[in-house]
């Protein structure tokens, strides 16, 4: 059985919304009013408000806390010609939001550079040694991007030596604010900002609105990057700020953008918010990642077509290197964890010469596939330290989990949701002890996260058309999702693996010839197939384009099955695990293992250790009555699996039906009779020394020839002696389907049919059948 991850939550109507007014009021399809009611927007001028953003929902710049601080104090500078460095940050809000200052600056004709911390090596925000070789090198005024709010100490020292620091930021607040010479922040305890979720890029954008006097429409496209690439909010200002800015980048002029648009084979009048998501920001954020994110500002900002070209090649190799590293450590990590045999409620996974860059990347992975919060950290023995991420769950505060016990720690900051920390290795222990105390005072009843359901639709529904409609909701992200539905099919839909690995699945309503997809599922598709019939899965709708061809498909966001009907009295309960990719999660079931290929068995207890005691069944194996059986390959005859199922006895029989030496065949009549021509018209031919050739010559493994010689041994049609094979002249019709070894090889292909490639019911009854019960 498989169950949901998330708690499934669906809409409630408000009484005192009259649903059917408002459809025929806006003309919108009910589902979309049914959304928007349920998101806040009641009436039709609020819904007329959200879907149709206007340049007068952006809020006034000086608002915002020590905005006017700011803007005159950097004006000073550029007056008065003084060096000014924009201090950033490596991720893609970071470059985004320094691209914009920059910009703005030299606009205004300043003397301007950037500078972005190296992830490595100075960290996140205010670095001090990084300070430091800014004012030696004779900056004058600084300005931070998307960090600052709490660099109190290093920002105070700059003020000390004559440094004065403009901070802009977005983060959580700090107890303690920063004294510099303007703290601008939307949150700011003094400030009177009406919207509080801006980005980075967002807050940059409004300091640069400040600076000219309007907003700079060409700095849109870089402020829609930013603020989806960082997951705010993305209603009120910022719904406006990334309708306005996608249009921007559809038509961007910057030389940067069009090439990573033409590297990532992008088309430019399909851009979406998940178009950053998936394809840019990935691509910009594998550069803090990876290396130094510097080059980030210059693909944003040159006007050099051929710089940018190969910039943008750079980044996406990048990424790629990148996606192969979280590839890597995702499964090093889960092999670490199934060969701890982990059972902490929070996971603290670390390894050696494991990249420091992607280790939130891992974290989240694993938090998505155990749904444990998870710490992943690298050990680095030249440094006598392990350095690395944490990522959490809704119903644990990572950041006060950790913020009591830093004793424990070199180095930690963070938030609720996410950590970076540093410890040595003889702390690591500790580390997992305090996580774990935290996690049982912080959540005395776990509690699966909330996903709202936005109604149930068949299949047929789900017509391009039904997602035209919805698609006035967009930009979706944080606070706007995209809406989740539960897709139904009058049949049982078809279940199928896909993938290089078999590690991803299809759902197939077939009367809608509508497919639904979920991706690294691997070992779950076994019970998926089994429990097919009662499977129930929730998605969002997506288009799908193949050839040209545009198609509705369904993206799998949570899926549940349910048991089958009881087992009648005194038949065998049937377990379809089979499959072609092999997991830990296929061998945690408590219960009797049997292997018929010793080899497979030996394979087997070396990479999965959780399971080790894998029992070789051979005609003299002494077998135990167990009330749980898993078979986990094919054995040769039908009478070996039958003295296993009758005397082990089991109440429940899992199928794996693994065959690791390829699927055996049954030589056609045609085939028989074409090597007896061949042993006819040449005599004493070499089968001990040239099997190969003559395999060859007549399109045959050598396996299956040496059986068809074997059966026409039998048959008495051939002979072999001392290696050299002679035909025997009859005049008679003889049988080859009668003889031993051919009746064996029928019954062991008939065998393996019905092993792998049987629907369940029937795969039932083999078991059934094969265990002495009556067939149910």
């Amino acid at each position: 059985m498989v169950k949901a991850k998330s708690k499934w939550v669906p809409l409630k109507e408000d009484p005192a919304v009259d649903y059917e007014q408002l459809v025929q009021q806006t003309g919108l399809n009910r589902l979309v009013v049914d959304l928007l009611v349920d998101r806040g927007y009641r009436t039709v001028e609020t819904i007329d408000g959200f879907l149709h953003p206007q340049e007068t929902d952006l809020h006034d710049p000086f608002q915002m806390h020590d905005m006017k601080a700011g803007v005159e104090r950097i004006k000073q500078a550029i007056v008065a010609g003084e060096k000014i460095v924009v201090y950033g940050d490596y991720d893609v809000d970071g470059l985004t939001s320094t691209a914009i200052m920059v910009e703005t600056l030299e606009q205004l004709g300043a003397n301007v550079e950037a500078y972005i911390p190296d992830r490595f090596k100075d960290g996140y925000g205010p670095n001090k040694a990084a300070y430091d070789r800014l004012i030696t090198a004779g900056t004058q005024l600084i300005v931070t991007v998307d960090n600052g709010i709490s660099g109190k100490d290093v920002i105070a020292d700059a003020m000390k030596r004559g440094v004065d620091v403009v901070v802009t930021d977005h983060h959580e607040l700090p107890e303690e604010l920063p004294v510099a010479t303007a703290v601008i922040h939307p949150r700011h305890p003094a400030g009177q900002y009406p919207f509080g979720g801006l980005s980075g890029a967002g807050v940059a954008f409004k300091v640069a609105s400040a600076l000219l006097e309007e907003p700079p429409a060409e700095l849109l496209d870089l402020v829609a990057l930013g603020t989806v690439a960082d997951l705010v909010p993305l209603v009120d200002e910022n719904r406006a700020l990334v309708t306005f800015g996608l249009a921007a980048l559809r038509t961007t002029s910057r030389p940067g953008l069009q090439a990573l648009l033409k590297a990532t084979n992008t088309s430019f009048t399909e851009i979406d918010e998940e178009t950053i998501s998936y394809t840019l920001a990935p691509c910009l954020n594998a550069l803090g990642r990876m290396e130094s994110a510097q080059e980030g500002v210059e693909l944003l900002t040159t006007f050099d077509q051929e710089r940018a070209t190969a910039l943008a090649e750079h980044l996406t190799k990048l990424n790629d290197q990148r996606k192969q590293l979280v590839d890597q450590i995702t499964t090093e990590a889960g092999e670490y964890l199934a060969h701890k045999k982990h059972s902490h409620a929070v996971n603290v996974v670390w390894g050696t010469d494991w990249h420091e860059g992607v280790l939130g990347i891992v974290a989240s992975r694993l938090v998505e596939q155990t749904g444990n919060p998870t710490v992943v950290l690298n050990y680095d023995s030249r440094r006598g330290e392990a350095k690395g991420s944490g990522r959490s769950v809704a119903a644990y505060n990572l950041f006060a989990a950790l913020d009591g016990h830093r004793d424990l720690m070199t180095n930690f900051g963070g938030h609720h949701m996410a950590c970076g920390l540093a410890c040595t290795k003889e702390a690591l222990q500790g580390l997992q002890t305090v996580l774990d105390e935290e996690y049982s005072a912080q959540v005395t009843r776990p509690e699966k996260p909330a996903l709202t359901i936005s109604g149930q639709l068949s299949a047929q529904q789900v017509t391009l058309n039904l997602i035209n409609e919805l698609a006035v909701l967009a930009p979706f992200g944080p606070e706007n999702p995209k809406p989740v539905f539960e897709i139904t099919g009058a049949t049982p839909p078809t279940i199928s693996a896909m993938g290089k690995d078999q590690e991803h699945l299809r759902v197939t309503f077939q009367e809608a010839r509508l497919n639904a997809v979920a991706f690294s599922v691997g070992d779950t598709i076994p019970l998926i197939k089994q429990d097919r019939a009662t499977l129930r899965l929730v998605g969002e709708l997506s288009k799908n384009v193949f050839r040209g061809r545009t198609t509705p498909q369904v993206m799998i966001k949570d899926m549940m099955t349910t048991e089958a009907a009881e087992t009648a009295s005194g038949a065998i309960k049937v377990v379809d695990n089979r499959t072609h990719r092999w997991g830990p999660g296929l061998f945690t079931t408590p219960g009797l293992y049997v292997c018929f290929d010793e080899q497979l068995a030996h394979q087997l207890c070396t990479h999965l250790p959780s399971r080790k005691d894998i029992t070789v069944c051979s005609a003299t194996t002494a077998l135990k009555p167990a009330e749980t059986l898993t078979v986990v390959d094919c054995p040769a005859t039908r009478a070996q699996l039958k003295r296993v199922m009758q005397a082990v006895q089991p109440v429940e029989v899992r199928i794996l039906a693994h065959h690791s030496a390829g699927r055996l065949s049954l030589p056609s009549r045609a085939q028989f009779g074409k090597l007896y021509k061949f042993a006819r018209q040449h005599h004493q031919v070499d089968v001990r020394h040239r099997i190969g050739e003559l395999a060859t010559y007549l399109h045959l493994p050598v396996t299956d020839l040496v059986f068809m010689i074997q059966v026409l041994q039998d048959a008495g049609l051939v002979t072999v002696n001392a290696g050299l094979m002679d035909a025997q002249s009859t005049d008679q019709t003889v049988d080859l389907t009668v003889q031993p070894r051919y009746k064996a090889r029928a019954d062991a292909v008939l065998l393996e049919h019905q092993l792998l490639d049987s629907s369940v019911s029937a795969l039932t009854a083999l078991v059934q059948e094969l265990a002495g019960k009556a067939a149910q």
